[in-house]
C-alpha cells in the first residue's frame, strides 16, 4: 500500500499538469528555458523499519546464576558446597620412670631386761627416679601443645621390703606423710602434680608389698615452656619429658626385740596399668584442610559481560554455612577474588571468619548488621566476572582459646561448607551498554530513493522506557550484507537521549537522527541502523527489574526538502 499511494499521488499531479499544459500554446517547447523539476510539498516522510520492546528479561538472560529476586530485582545468585577433612592420629607414651630402692636405716636399740614393743623414729627418706625419658611423636598437625588429656593413665607404684626373710625384732615399717612430686606439667586427677597418700603405709611380715594407684588427668604445658617440652619442626613435633619424680616420707619402725639388721632395703617399682594414650589435645593445629572453591557465573548478558559495562554494587551478600565438627573454633582467613576469562582480575579481598563448634551460618556483606562486615566486597564486582574464587591462603588452623578446649585424637573430621551468593542489581556508578537496531530500511526506502534524488534523510522516532536512568545513544549504519557504511553517510544525532523517570514510571523521549549522503548511491545500500544505548554514571541505588524495558517506536524516515520530480 505504501508503494501504490506514492505512485497514485504522483500520477494525479502529472495528470493535472498535463491538463494545464494542453491549454497552453501547443508550439511551446518544454525542453527549452523551462525548469521541468516539480516540487511536491515542503517535506516528506514514511514509516520505516521495525523494532521490538526490549525488556531486561531479554537483555538479562535468566539462568542458574542470574534471576529476579524480591520485587523482580535482578540478582547474581549462585551456590555450592565444598568439603575437606582432618585426620588426627593417636599418641601414646610411657610415664614409667625407673625409681630403684632406698635403704631405711634401723636405729640401734639398747637391750634392757624388760624390752617392750616400741616405735622408733627412723628419720625421713628421700629419693628421685631416673629421668622419664619420654619422646612421643605428636600428630603432624600439632604446632603447639597446651594440654593433653590422658586416657588409661592410672599408674601403679609398688613398695616392697626387699628381703628374703622378714627381719627378727621388727614388727612393721610405717611410712607417714608419703608424698610423690611429679614433673610440673603432669596433673593428677585429684589436681596438681603432688601426690600425697591419704593414710600411713604399713609394711610387715604379712604385708611385705603395698601397691598404690595414682591416676593422672592431663599434661599441661605453660606457654613460656613450650620450647622445653615440644621440639622439632612443624609437621614433625615431639613431646619430650626428661625430668624426675621425687619421693619423700617419714619412717617409723615398730620393734618388739633387738633388730638383727642395721638397714632395711625398700624397693620401688613404677608401672602403668596399661598403655597411656592421649585422648585429646588443646593447642594450635595446622591441618591440611582448606577451602578452595571456584564459583562459575554462567549466562552473563552481553551488556554486563563486555568491557564497556561497569558498576559498583551497593550490596554484596555471601552466606556461608560452615559445619565445624570439632570442639575448637576456627580462625579462618578467606581470600575472595573475581576473574574474567580475558585475564582481568580484581584485587584480593581478605575476610576473617571465626567458626564456632557446630553449624555456623555466617552472612558476609558490605552492609552493617552482617555477621562479618567487609566494606571492600563490592570491589569484587567492579566488573561482572566469569568466575570468582574463595580460598583459604593457609590451610585451616585450629587454635584452642584456652587449655581446656581440645580436639579428640584418633578421628577423622569432615569439614563441610556450603555457600550462597546474592548480589542485587542495585548499583552506584553504573554503566550499562546494550545494542538494538532498526531493520529492513532497504525495502522501505527503495521506491522513494528510486524516484527521488535526496542527500538527506531524517529518521524520527519515540523512545519509551521505564528504566530509571538517563541513556545516551550512538549509531552505526550497515548494508544488506551486514557491511558497515562508515564513510558514505554522515550521521548527526540531533536527539537521542532516552530519559528514564527516576520513579520508574514510563517516559517518552524524542529521537532525531539526520543522515547525510556524502557518497552517491549509499542511501540505496542502507538497510540497518544499529543503535547502542549507554547509561553512564547512573548514580546510587538504581535497581534493575526483569519487566523494565526500552522501546523505540513510531519510526519514520523523512526527506526534509520538497521532493523534486523531473518531467
Amino acid at each position: 500500500m505504501k508503494k501504490i499511494s506514492y505512485y497514485l499521488r504522483g500520477a494525479a499531479i502529472l495528470t493535472s499538469l498535463g491538463l494545464v499544459l494542453s491549454a497552453c500554446d501547443k508550439e511551446f517547447d518544454l525542453s527549452k528555458d523551462i525548469n521541468t523539476d516539480l516540487s511536491v510539498g515542503n517535506s516528506f516522510s514514511i514509516p520505516v523499519g521495525k523494532t521490538t520492546k526490549v525488556e531486561l528479561s531479554r537483555i538479562i538472560k535468566e539462568s542458574g546464576t542470574i534471576a529476579p529476586g524480591g520485587n523482580s530485582v535482578y540478582e547474581v545468585i549462585t551456590s555450592g558446597s565444598t568439603s575437606s577433612s582432618v585426620n588426627l592420629t593417636t599418641v601414646s607414651f610411657g610415664i614409667t620412670p625407673s625409681i630403684g630402692s632406698v635403704n631405711i636405716t634401723v636405729p640401734s636399740i639398747t637391750p634392757t631386761p624388760m624390752l617392750k614393743a616400741t616405735h622408733i623414729n627412723a628419720g625421713s627418706l628421700m629419693l628421685q627416679s631416673d629421668p622419664y625419658n619420654v619422646n612421643a611423636k605428636l600428630p603432624k598437625e600439632v604446632d603447639k601443645f597446651y594440654r593433653a588429656t590422658l586416657s588409661n593413665a592410672v599408674t601403679q607404684l609398688s613398695l616392697k621390703i626387699d628381703s628374703n626373710q622378714w627381719p627378727t625384732g621388727i614388727d612393721n615399717v610405717t611410712l607417714k606423710n608419703f608424698t610423690i612430686q611429679f614433673p610440673e606439667i603432669l596433673n593428677l586427677t585429684s589436681g596438681g602434680n603432688v601426690f600425697t597418700h591419704s593414710s600411713d603405709i604399713v609394711l610387715s611380715a604379712d604385708t611385705k608389698s603395698v601397691t598404690i594407684a595414682i591416676p593422672f588427668a592431663y599434661a599441661d604445658i605453660p606457654d613460656d615452656k613450650q620450647d622445653q617440652y615440644i621440639t622439632g619442626e612443624p609437621g614433625n613435633k615431639t613431646f619430650t619429658l626428661n625430668e624426675r619424680l621425687s619421693i619423700s616420707a617419714d619412717v617409723e619402725i615398730s620393734v618388739s626385740g633387738i633388730p638383727e639388721i642395721t638397714s632395711l632395703p625398700l624397693a620401688f617399682e613404677y608401672n602403668a596399668a596399661g598403655e597411656v594414650t592421649v585422648a585429646s589435645i588443646a593447642g594450635v593445629f595446622h591441618t591440611d584442610a582448606n577451602i578452595n572453591e571456584t564459583i562459575t557465573i554462567n549466562d552473563i548478558p552481553d551488556f554486563l559481560k563486555n568491557g564497556t559495562s561497569s558498576f559498583t554494587p551497593n550490596e554484596v551478600n555471601f552466606k556461608l554455612t560452615l559445619d565445624n565438627p570439632m570442639a575448637l573454633p576456627w580462625d579462618l582467613s578467606l581470600g575472595f577474588q573475581s576473574l574474567k576469562d580475558n585475564g582481568q582480575q580484581s584485587d584480593n579481598v581478605n575476610v576473617a571468619i571465626n567458626a564456632k563448634p557446630g553449624s555456623n551460618s555466617i552472612l558476609i556483606s558490605n552492609k552493617q548488621g552482617a555477621d562479618v562486615v567487609v566494606p571492600g566486597l563490592p570491589k569484587l564486582f567492579a566488573f561482572i566476572p566469569d568466575r570468582f574464587v574463595i580460598t583459604s591462603p593457609n590451610d585451616i588452623s585450629l587454635i584452642s582459646p584456652n587449655h581446656t578446649q581440645a580436639v579428640d585424637l584418633g578421628k577423622e573430621y569432615v569439614i563441610n561448607a556450603t555457600y550462597d551468593v546474592a548480589i542485587p542489581f542495585s548499583f552506584s556508578n553504573m554503566k550499562i551498554e546494550y545494542i538494538d537496531d532498526i531493520t529492513d530500511l532497504a525495502d522501505d526506502l527503495f521506491d522513494v530513493l528510486d524516484k527521488v534524488d535526496t542527500k538527506q534523510i531524517v529518521v524520527e522516532a519515540t523512545a519509551e522506557t521505564d528504566i530509571p536512568v538517563s541513556m545516551n545513544a550512538s549509531v552505526k549504519l550497515f548494508d544488506t550484507s551486514g557491511n558497515p557504511l562508515e564513510d558514505g553517510i554522515k550521521v548527526d544525532l540531533e536527539k537521542f537521549v532516552v530519559n528514564g523517570d527516576a520513579s520508574g514510571a514510563v517516559s517518552e523521549s524524542p529521537v532525531v537522527v539526520k543522515l547525510t549522503q556524502v557518497k552517491d548511491g549509499y542511501f540505496k545500500r542502507l538497510d540497518r541502523i544499529e543503535y547502542t544505548i549507554n547509561a553512564n554514571n547512573v548514580g546510587s541505588n538504581v535497581s534493575l527489574r526483569s519487566n523494565q524495558y526500552v522501546l523505540v517506536k513510531n519510526i519514520t524516515a523523512g526527506i526534509p526538502n520538497p521532493i523534486k520530480v523531473t518531467l
